[in-house]
């Protein structure tokens, strides 16, 4: 999931909330629900299927 916020991040794409890993301390791998922010319809982020946390995109 991590390297899916980096990529879309790479891309253009803003975080605007969200997106840090929690809980790591004690072995957990949550990452917290996010909105990205100048995300277009060719960017990874828009395309694919993020199957591990809660993504919100404004395209």
């Amino acid at each position: 999931m991590l390297s899916h916020i980096e990529k879309a991040k790479a891309d253009g794409a803003r975080l605007v909330s969200g997106g840090n890993a929690t809980l790591t301390d004690t072995g957990g791998w949550f990452v917290e629900p996010m909105i990205f922010d100048n995300v277009t319809p060719e960017m990874s982020i828009a395309r694919g299927s993020v199957r591990a946390g809660r993504v919100l995109h404004r395209v």
